[in-house]
């Protein structure tokens, strides 16, 4: 949750934020959580990766692990105590561990515990705790914190995976951590209720949690909150909660049940575990989407290669306009044309002159790219940046100097690395490199039009939809994914469309590119020619890859492209 460039350190790092007495009176209207809230900083909360669990879903959580009358209870992130309080509601007669790495939020909790439960609070980081002790029942909303957000004295990684015999990826976020340790610590016949983000079912680093829920079996349902819902106050991303039931019986299925934003039951579906032995990732079987392999079809990593965009880890100081680069006194060889911006670019195609009349309008269109000799002037730049800490950057401090950029041709293709709904995809005909607003495509000798033909397809509605099974739904609906899911998009083989077909998706990709200039808009929601487009692309795959015959079809919908 921070900012691009920052490293935070985990243990080293809680001394900065003092502990706060927060006032609670039970006889108000005020919650633990709202006090907190109203009490703290975003930074406090985003450091420690808080975010509380809403009351419905902490009670179906606390629910399911009341069932099996637990005895002995673990929270292993406590925070302001929602999730106690709620399984209060449900046992009479049990013991809870409590444990969080924030006192201050952790003290909440204790003047809201419930007064029947048996609580012990514990100031510690759970994942260095080590506890042996096993409860037969657990519940957690697990802290927030992206990977490269985190650092230990010790490979934590290692250490986790060692308790848990198996090897976890370093770029794994802390709430993976966080899983494997409560499935090791849930006793037999005991169950767990975790809310995390729904990331791991399509995160190529989560594999090694996907494989381990394969082997061990022990999810028995999960609740997949509507994407379009933001149930998590303050986090931007779609949830679910894993319910886990050791009861050392491997069943073959489980149950995904789907709730609306106002946690009503859309519908519930079963899922074979064998469904999920080969598959990638998750996420479109889990939700029933999933689309079946086309083999007629090539996968983009036949003919393309892919790459993220240029990570600065200081845009304020390698980013620029040219208003910035004159009174730097910057030299011009010491710049590249560069985009860094999703909202700049409209439409579907880039151009130099999309580049000239952004800089006129004082976009950010100049990336700092000192490759040469450093004048006077650049050198006092750079003394700034050094004052200000940049050359400290999490990226920055592991550069040799810290102001050399990494490099990166300019980009055929630029794919949106965010979209609602579907995937921008722009043919880049500038000069331009990107940042990692948008992820690089880069084909193998195609020409111009073939690159044109290829980025009308790759915006069409049937391309998108089989795309839909690489990509990470967060809040909102907002699509999220790396350079590398782009390789498995099937499209038609390009290089064996005909004359013809290559000029008729030019001539879509260019109507396209003008009524969204026209729009003044980056996504394409209910226009004309989206339609047409599409079904110009059943057809194709339909005729010359599947063998069929053109039909009258209804009229392709796409709710958008961004």
């Amino acid at each position: 949750m921070a900012r691009a460039g920052e490293k935070k350190v985990r243990l080293a790092n809680v001394a900065e934020f003092k502990h706060l007495e927060i006032q609670w009176d039970p006889k108000n209207n005020l919650t633990p959580e709202k006090s907190y809230i109203e009490h703290t900083g975003e930074e406090r909360r985003q450091h420690f990766g808080q975010f509380f669990t809403p009351g419905p879903i902490a009670v179906m959580m606390a629910d399911w692990v009341a069932s099996v009358n637990p005895k002995n209870i673990l929270e292993p992130s406590v925070g302001t105590g929602v999730l106690l309080r709620a399984v209060g509601e449900f046992v009479i007669e049990s013991k809870v561990t409590c444990v969080d790495i924030d006192l201050s939020p952790m003290q909440l909790a204790r003047k809201s515990a419930p007064a029947h439960l048996s609580c012990n609070f514990l100031h510690a980081d759970f994942l260095l705790l080590n506890m042996r002790e096993k409860f037969d029942g657990i519940l957690a909303n697990p802290p927030y914190l992206r990977h490269h957000d985190i650092s230990y004295e010790k490979n934590i990684y290692e250490e986790i995976g060692f308790r848990n015999n198996i090897s976890i990826s370093k770029a794994c976020n802390l709430y993976i951590l966080f899983l494997f340790e409560i499935c090791r610590l849930l006793s037999e016949g005991g169950r767990a209720a975790v809310l995390v983000p729904a990331d791991w079912m399509s995160s190529n680093a989560a594999r090694c949690f996907r494989e381990y829920l394969i082997d061990r079996r022990i999810v028995k349902e999960i609740l997949y909150l509507d994407e379009h819902g933001h149930h998590i106050d303050g986090a931007i991303t779609t949830s679910v909660v894993l319910l886990f039931d050791n009861n050392k019986v491997a069943d073959e299925e489980f149950v995904v049940k789907h709730y609306s934003d106002q946690i009503e039951l859309i519908e519930a579906r079963t899922v074979l575990w064998k469904d999920l032995e080969t598959a990638p990732k998750w996420n479109s079987i889990l939700l029933g989407r999933s689309s079946k392999k086309n083999d007629s079809l090539i996968n983009l990593s036949t003919i393309a290669k892919t790459k993220r965009g240029l990570a600065t880890g200081a845009n304020e100081f390698f980013h620029l306009t040219d208003g910035e680069v004159s009174k730097a006194r910057i030299s011009h060889s010491n710049l590249l044309p560069c985009i860094g911006n999703a909202k700049d670019v409209l439409g579907v195609i880039f151009s130099d002159q999309d580049l000239k009349d952004l800089a006129a309008f004082g976009a950010r269109t100049k990336l700092v790219n000192f490759s040469g000799d450093i004048s006077p002037a650049e050198e006092e730049y750079i003394e700034e940046g050094e004052r200000k800490g940049f050359h400290k950057r999490f990226l920055l401090a592991r550069r040799r100097p810290w102001y050399k950029n990494e490099q990166r041709a300019p980009a055929p293709i630029w794919a949106a690395s965010f979209g609602r709904g579907q995937v921008r995809f722009i043919w880049n005909r500038s000069s331009a490199v990107n940042l990692t607003t948008y992820h690089c495509i880069y084909p193998d000798n195609l020409t111009d039009v073939q690159l044109a033909a290829m980025v009308c397809l790759l915006n069409s509605s049937p391309i998108q939809q089989r795309f839909v099974d690489h990509l990470r739904v967060l809040g909102g609906g907002l699509l999220k994914f790396q350079p590398n899911d782009l390789l498995s998009i099937e499209i038609p083989d390009i290089r064996i469309l005909s004359d013809a077909e290559i000029s008729t998706l030019n001539s879509y990709l260019v109507r396209l590119d003008l009524e969204m200039r026209l729009q003044r808009q980056t996504n394409c929601a209910e226009i004309e020619v989206m339609a047409d487009l599409s079904q110009y692309v059943e057809n194709l795959i339909a005729v010359k890859f599947e063998g069929g015959e053109i039909g009258i079809t209804s009229r392709v919908h796409v709710q958008r492209c961004t």
